[in-house]
């Protein structure tokens, strides 16, 4: 791992999440620090706030760990989720800023994305190889496709880069089985992303957050929301100093206007 994606990994991991009011939760500003991106399948309509940052690439950082869990259950790498996952401690030392619960191996591919074990994706992309990867990048239409930066980091403030608007077509695909995975694939990335469960709705969604620059960070919260009409999908980023300014911002930002068109009551 890059340092800088090292250093991102660190604060994000151990700094003190901050609150955020929802009445700063606003991407419609002079300058764009933020955009939200919502699709309506019930209505087949976009609503965006951000308009021009929904268009603009960044690093996917762990919001990938969505199409690579993908790949690896369909590959057969992860043959299903209770398969006992683990990493070399020779490839990927243990670190001194590494959360414990990396550490806790082996671990299942449902608890491995819940923690966001970068040494275990790590391990999955390496073993899945270059060939598999771009075949189902391509497939997915994920961003830009570009894997050239490293075969197990090319995520982490590497080559890949998506927008918002990206994500969100790259759900849809997914969860709507257009882009030839196996049914009980999809299955089980339901069971994987699943974040909450009320009696109203269900929420997936994933994470991510880096560094693209030293004194700037990237945030990331995508995902979608199944109640009785229909599925909603969205993706947010959110730009901060360090990934402790928009490690509690991602997911306030988001759900607050998740909340906003009454998808959610959390």
């Amino acid at each position: 791992m890059t340092p800088i994606a090292r250093a991102a990994w660190l604060l994000m991991m151990f700094a003190a999440p901050t609150a955020m009011a929802e009445s700063v939760a606003n991407c419609d500003q002079p300058v764009e620090l933020c955009t939200f991106v919502l699709y309506s399948e019930p209505t087949g309509g976009y609503t965006v706030s951000g308009e021009a940052r929904a268009k603009q690439r960044f690093s996917p950082f762990s919001t990938f760990k969505v199409a690579s869990s993908a790949i690896t259950l369909q590959t057969g790498v992860v043959r299903d989720l209770t398969q006992p996952l683990n990493y070399s401690r020779d490839d990927y030392p243990p670190e001194p800023w590494w959360p414990s619960s990396w550490q806790r191996t082996p671990m299942t591919l449902p608890q491995a994305f819940q923690r966001s074990a970068v040494p275990v994706y790590r391990t999955l992309v390496s073993q899945m190889g270059s060939e598999a990867m771009t075949k189902w990048l391509q497939a997915f239409e994920y961003g830009n496709q570009d894997i050239s930066s490293g075969l197990d980091d090319f995520w982490l403030s590497g080559s890949l880069q998506i927008s918002a608007l990206e994500q969100v077509a790259f759900l849809r695909r997914i969860a709507n089985d257009e882009v030839g995975l196996d049914a009980e694939v999809t299955s089980r990335l339901l069971k994987v992303m699943q974040a909450e469960k009320a009696d109203q709705y269900t929420l997936y969604a994933k994470t991510g957050a880096g560094y693209l620059a030293v004194d700037e960070t990237l945030g990331w919260y995508v995902g979608w929301v199944d109640n009785a009409e229909g599925r909603y999908y969205f993706a947010l980023n959110v730009s901060g100093n360090t990934v402790a300014d928009i490690q509690a911002r991602r997911e306030a930002l988001a759900k607050a206007y998740l909340r906003q068109a009454g998808l959610i009551t959390n």
